[in-house]
């Protein structure tokens, strides 16, 4: 009979033992798969406002059909800050390159925001004259005499309101495609010429 109180005394005793040593609450520190799961839940890509991805990726690059670079064209953008950018890019269409700088206005959101932009875009001639017949761009603001002789170099004041998606989140995050309206005023003979624009680029 004593030997068996003896056994379960010990037998108790070891197990309230364990039970110290390992089953303790971890409220403190986690424990380490906590800890994990915790750390790989954070998303350091995902962006509340089209604000906090200009802010954090400050240079864009894209491209774009229509607008101020013509036919097809290549840019870059560089955030200055989240409101404000600057946009430079070169371009061509049928007889003719461009060149064209602006300054670029976003207003906060999330997917899709509002933009305006304002700039200067600079045309030469770089192909044959019935190339540049086909452009309508360039038989508005070029005369028959001057398309004969197929000599020019176009300055334009631009301006446009567009409308931007930005991806916010995920593996795509800092992609991005847009739509504008917009203008193109001569500086030689005054005329405006109504134009749009859609286009495509990613912040890194």
């Amino acid at each position: 009979m004593k030997l068996i109180l003896f056994l379960l005394i010990s037998c108790g005793a070891v197990a309230f033992a364990q039970q110290s040593e390992y089953g303790m609450p971890q409220s403190e520190q986690g424990s380490p798969v906590e800890y994990q799961q915790n750390t790989n839940s954070a998303d350091f890509s995902d962006y509340q406002s089209n604000y906090k991805l200009r802010q954090d990726r400050k240079l864009g690059a894209g491209v774009s059909v229509g607008g101020a670079l013509g036919g097809l064209g290549g840019f870059v953008e560089l955030n200055i800050e989240d409101v404000n950018s600057t946009i430079a890019g070169f371009g061509s269409g049928p007889g003719y390159q461009t060149f064209a700088i602006a300054w670029k206005q976003s207003f906060e959101g999330e997917y899709f925001t509002p933009y305006t932009t304002l700039g200067y875009a600079h045309w030469w001639k770089t192909g044959s004259t019935a190339q540049v017949n086909r452009s309508a761009l360039l038989k508005n603001f070029l005369s028959d005499r001057e398309r004969a002789k197929n000599d020019f170099g176009l300055d334009l004041v631009t301006g446009s309101l567009g409308m931007q998606y930005n991806q916010l989140s995920g593996d795509l995050a800092g992609s991005s495609f847009y739509i504008e309206l917009g203008g193109l005023l001569s500086a030689q003979n005054t005329k405006l010429m109504p134009t749009g624009a859609v286009g495509a680029l990613y912040y890194f």
